[in-house]
């Protein structure tokens, strides 16, 4: 969760003036927040917006944006802090001819936090690597007696990104303090968001 951003610093004139007034303000304002502890708070730690003792998030939406160049500029816009930690993955999927069923391969996998991704960053599509990925897997498979052939691959690029379960303080373990709109699952709480960009292996962007 994004921290509110911290409102301009009086001059020191006006300081001056109205210390009295702003001491007063403050002392009024513990007494209401202070000796209520469920009231929603800003703990300050990298912008997590705790209640009730609960991170919440409402917020974790990706953004992908196809550019001319078969790159993609990717970013997300979340209200966690900046230090959770998250899995990125960039794929493309195929179908089994052998049972129809569905498998990706990634052009790009990286392990990072929230703050690496603020910044939207741009992200070479290679169908040249992409292919190789396969062929290995295809060979990897048949090396343990489970060759398969592919039937078709599929048209659409997938960018994902998830918060795992395993995550440093204030989250808890399976980040079962972990609440909000975005958040999924019951005794292992995750926030997960992807976008599928059109784009034929072999076809032109768009």
């Amino acid at each position: 969760m994004r921290a509110g951003r911290p409102g301009r610093p009086l001059s020191p004139n006006i300081a001056r003036r109205f210390g009295s007034f702003l001491l007063i303000a403050a002392m009024a304002a513990c007494v209401s927040s202070c000796t209520s502890p469920d009231t929603e708070r800003q703990d300050g730690r990298d912008g997590f917006r705790i209640v009730d003792g609960q991170i919440v998030t409402d917020v974790f939406d990706v953004t992908a944006t196809l550019n001319d160049d078969r790159t993609l500029t990717v970013g997300l816009d979340t209200d966690l802090g900046d230090s959770t930690r998250i899995m990125v993955n960039v794929s493309r999927s195929y179908i089994d001819a052998n049972d129809d069923s569905e498998h990706s391969i990634d052009y790009f996998s990286e392990p990072g936090t929230v703050g690496d991704w603020r910044d939207p960053r741009t992200i070479a599509i290679s169908e040249v690597d992409w292919r190789q990925r396969l062929e290995d897997q295809q060979t990897r498979m048949a090396g343990l007696g489970l060759g398969f052939t592919v039937e078709r691959i599929l048209d659409d690029i997938d960018v994902g990104f998830v918060v795992p379960n395993q995550q440093d303080p204030p989250f808890e373990t399976d980040n079962l303090n972990l609440t909000g709109s975005a958040v999924y699952g019951d005794s292992i709480r995750n926030v997960r968001d992807d976008v599928v960009v059109p784009l034929p292996i072999d076809g032109e962007v768009r």
